[in-house]
């Protein structure tokens, strides 16, 4: 089977608000789609995975940009008449 189609939405009003629906679908070999609902809980099981997933890419994405800045500033030359005498550290 393949995935077709995964919804998530979390309810904004009627008796369900605050909760997680969605509908998770799929085709078979024989190109059938099977559908299933998912509730709360299966929506908040998916979502959480989702969720990790996010702080690894986010941790990535933050560790790739913090060494392009360094790698930027190192060869960017000092800009003369700046006050800062040649090799003179940042905050010093």
């Amino acid at each position: 089977m393949k995935l077709k189609r995964l919804t998530i939405e979390l309810e904004t009003y009627g008796p369900a608000t605050g909760t997680y629906t969605g509908r998770l679908a799929f085709r078979n070999r024989h190109e059938t789609d099977v559908e299933m609902p998912l509730d709360d809980l299966m929506s908040k099981r998916i979502l959480a995975i989702c969720a990790e997933e996010m702080v690894n890419s986010a941790n990535q994405l933050a560790t790739f940009m913090t060494a392009e800045l360094i790698e930027s500033i190192n060869e960017t030359p000092a800009l003369e008449g700046s006050g800062k005498s040649e090799g003179q550290e940042i905050g010093s």
